[in-house]
């Protein structure tokens, strides 16, 4: 299966997705190689259990954070700092549904799982779910369409049902770290242990901000008998 059909059969602009620039082949990669070159990647060493990269150089050890609070899921993975480009290609996802993004994050993010960092048995790929509110006014859960990408690219096994958000919440955009843990307690919940239980489960997003929502996740997906969680998204908030 080539990369076009794992995708779907959308189409893919002559133009640059994010600057306008003419010239792209049909079927090519629909993003300019000065935009790709201005996404910036997230930097090593960084916490091999959340991801969160390291000033200067050393070895990645566990972070502050993590060694307090570990989290639920056993590594979380960011390509790129969710700034510039990278978060100008996540918006025309997220808020405007351009299905040609699609084309771009599901082949980076299959880069990234190919890598040796994630080069272990996945089970099953599970998209962070949104409440039925929220899917009704968008329209689409954007990290249902990049699972999917990336289900279709890795020839996996796709769960899109039984990990489901129970409760709609307010926005997490300003909210302070704790706020986001208190703000999504409990409203994540599994329908059937029985898909999950001792299987390993990738975690699919678009965004890593605090971890609170995928800390949520893996919570419940580990309560179910899942007995290894990875996290792979987009892009991430770096710290401050």
């Amino acid at each position: 299966m080539s990369f076009l059909q794992a995708v779907g059969d959308f189409f893919l602009p002559q133009v640059c997705l994010l600057c306008g620039a003419e010239g792209l082949d049909a079927g090519r990669f629909p993003i300019c190689e000065t935009c790709l070159g201005e996404f910036l990647p997230v930097t090593r060493p960084a916490c091999p259990r959340c991801g969160a990269p390291f000033k200067g150089a050393g070895v990645s050890h566990l972070c502050g954070e993590c060694r307090q609070d570990p989290p639920s899921f056993d590594s979380a993975w960011s390509l790129f700092s969710y700034t510039g480009k990278a978060r100008d290609l996540v918006h025309h996802l997220k808020f405007h549904g351009n299905l040609a993004t699609l084309s771009v994050i599901a082949f980076l993010l299959h880069e990234e799982i190919e890598a040796p960092a994630l080069a272990r048995k996945v089970d099953i790929l599970v998209p962070v779910p949104m409440h039925v509110n929220g899917l009704k006014r968008r329209g689409y859960n954007q990290a249902l369409l990049v699972a999917e990408c990336l289900a279709k690219l890795l020839n996996l096994p796709l769960d899109r049902t039984h990990l489901v958000k129970t409760k709609e919440t307010p926005p997490q955009i300003g909210l302070t770290r704790a706020q986001r843990r208190r703000n999504i307690q409990g409203i994540f919940s599994v329908t059937n242990r029985d898909v999950f239980r001792g299987k390993a489960v990738l975690i699919v997003d678009d965004v890593y901000t605090t971890g609170a929502t995928t800390r949520a996740c893996a919570g419940v997906l580990k309560k179910a008998g899942a007995y290894r969680i990875d996290v792979l998204t987009f892009a991430r908030t770096m710290p401050e």
